[in-house]
């Protein structure tokens, strides 16, 4: 009987393979000029407007509820090259997600906290 590899040197393999054929990082450190000399307020702006937000439950048990909240991302790239990228793709990069945990009854004063992801 002929012996197979062992599943970790197979799965070694495939990631090996994976790693190869991804595609290479881009050094962009020569674009960090357009962000040098900007004050916190260009650099970190108040959004425009309060955006519409699209809530959907993922689950409550014992007083807990977890939910998704998804609304349009108001983000305006500095950076030339990465604005051109960033407003020519319709990913989900154009879309902002965080994760809600509710607490019922608020037992606690701090009784909600979101994960942005």
């Amino acid at each position: 009987m002929v012996g197979l590899p062992h599943p970790d040197r197979i799965t070694g393999a495939l990631a090996r393979l994976a790693n190869f054929l991804r595609p290479k990082p881009h050094n962009t450190l020569d674009r960090l000029g357009a962000y040098e000399g900007l004050s916190r307020e260009a650099l970190f702006p108040a959004p425009p407007e309060v955006p519409e937000v699209q809530r959907s439950h993922r689950w409550r048990v014992a007083g807990m509820e977890s939910e998704d909240l998804r609304f349009r991302s108001q983000h305006e790239p500095i950076e030339p090259k990465f604005r051109r990228y960033y407003t020519a793709r319709r990913r989900r990069i154009h879309t902002a997600t965080a994760r809600r945990l509710l607490i019922h009854p608020p037992k606690l004063a701090f009784h909600e906290a979101v994960v942005i992801a």
